[in-house]
């Protein structure tokens, strides 16, 4: 299938962490040495390198350390927040704080206490008592603040919410949330809901995903969606499979994102991404290659 493609023409490479890049559980760290060092020779080719999860800035950053990419486009919460490789800098796309609180209003009234709620507000993550519970008070850091009140998850702007239900797995709880409390074509107007693992959902601003964030970052740069390759696993990851000109997903992913891609490659466990990328990089070598030979000169 892969036959199928001019892999010589990628300019961008975009990669999901959890279930994808990482070779490991759930909100592991493990990248592989071939991984890494295929990334890193794509990124000395020209090739540039987005870096698109669910995840904050704070729970990438171990994942950038050990690729130890030069200039990475990081994409952190759904597209959310995105970091420039060039001026370092944050741009934000968030929930004015007025939505805030009516999103999570609804959401509690519907569920009340078998709902754990949290938000992803800058550097901090802000989580009621059963979220802080759920999470165990070792992993609760300076990153981390409790709250006691739904009011004040809405004192500042909000790039992703959190939603966490004590006995449904996620599907569930994005079947219910998507399809049965937020079907007011009002509120698909404001939001936009996905899940990334079994454990909770995600709620974003409308418009806000990794798909929609890769085609800005590609329009600004003037990449072409036939020069992109992008490789995903879960929901979170079907727009931005889909934009690209080879979206991939991984032999783990959820159906939904195989049914959305171009491709299905090996396992994360199996460095599926570092297989298709080295057949990227063979051929971005070989074309260079061909185009600095010249022919035998007679004399």
């Amino acid at each position: 299938m892969l036959d199928n493609y001019d892999l010589s023409k990628v300019k961008l490479v975009a990669s999901d962490l959890d279930g994808t890049l990482i070779c490991g559980k759930y909100n592991e760290c493990l990248v592989s040495k071939r991984s890494a060092k295929v990334l890193q020779d794509l990124e000395a080719e020209g090739v540039q390198i987005a870096l698109a999860s669910g995840r904050p800035p704070r729970s990438m950053d171990p994942v950038l350390d050990l690729v130890q990419l030069s200039h990475p486009w990081v994409l952190s919460c759904n597209g959310g927040m995105v970091l420039d490789p060039h001026e370092r800098q944050k741009i934000l796309k968030s929930f004015p704080i007025t939505r805030v609180y009516a999103i999570l209003e609804k959401i509690k009234n519907a569920l009340g206490d078998q709902v754990c709620l949290g938000v992803e507000s800058g550097a901090l993550f802000k989580c009621d008592e059963g979220y802080a519970a759920q999470r165990g008070p070792e992993n609760m850091n300076h990153h981390y603040q409790q709250i006691d009140r739904l009011e004040d998850f809405a004192t500042d702007d909000v790039e992703k919410m959190v939603v966490l239900h004590k006995t449904w797995p996620a599907e569930k709880l994005y079947d219910y949330i998507q399809n049965q409390l937020f079907v007011d074509p009002e509120w698909r107007s404001v939001i936009n809901i996905t899940f990334s693992n079994v454990y909770f959902i995600e709620i974003s601003a409308a418009n806000v995903s990794k798909g929609s964030t890769l085609q800005t970052l590609c329009a600004e740069n003037d990449f072409a969606a036939n020069q992109i390759v992008a490789f995903g696993d879960m929901p979170n990851d079907i727009e931005m499979i889909r934009f690209a000109g080879l979206g991939i997903a991984m032999a783990n992913a959820h159906q939904d994102a195989k049914k959305a891609a171009d491709y299905v490659t090996l396992s994360n466990m199996e460095e599926g991404v570092a297989v298709v990328l080295e057949k990227v990089l063979n051929q971005i070598r070989a074309k260079k290659a061909a185009a600095t030979s010249s022919p035998t000169q007679l004399n």
